[in-house]
């Protein structure tokens, strides 16, 4: 029986990390550890960097002196995507993108348009020239359905790959 609750104890605790966010962001003046952020570069200037990211806002956070950069077919500069990485409100790793992955609950899909839900807060995006939808054979109504989506630079969603299992 002991073991039984220390078993489920563990799987609570498991539970609590993986729904508090693999990316578990945080503002810098907050000087909590985080690990991973996407969005856009709206400022940098080697010390700082601000990024918008979808349902989360814009945040700016501290550049570390030898923060690895990785920006070779895109240069890192206001206006690209990012992926930042760090801890206790330091970036130590950039690397710029051609698009952004984010997940969330499909609201609605029209011809122009998806709307997601993530964190309580509702983002409509355009869909791209290019869009591509992954719905794995689901012939049903996606709406409340969990999806990972891709997002461009000009803010267009590009793929949205519905998970309905």
């Amino acid at each position: 029986m002991r073991q039984g609750i220390k078993s489920l104890m563990a799987f609570g605790i498991l539970c609590t990390g993986l729904f508090a966010g693999i990316s578990n962001t945080q503002a810098a003046s907050d000087n909590n550890t985080y690990k991973s952020l996407e969005g856009k570069v709206t400022f940098y200037d080697g010390k700082n960097i601000t990024i918008d990211v979808p349902f989360d806002g814009t945040q700016t956070y501290s550049v570390d002196a030898n923060v690895r950069i990785s920006d070779r077919t895109i240069p890192l500069a206001a206006g690209v995507l990012a992926e930042i990485e760090g801890k206790n409100g330091v970036v130590t790793k950039i690397k710029t993108e051609k698009t952004f992955d984010d997940h969330g609950t499909i609201i609605s899909i029209t011809n122009s348009e998806v709307t997601i839900e993530k964190n309580g807060q509702q983002v409509t995006f355009t869909k791209s020239n290019n869009f591509r939808l992954d719905n794995d054979g689901y012939r049903g109504d996606l709406k409340g359905l969990r999806a990972e989506f891709s997002i461009d630079k000009d803010d267009y969603i590009v793929e949205l790959e519905v998970d309905h299992d």
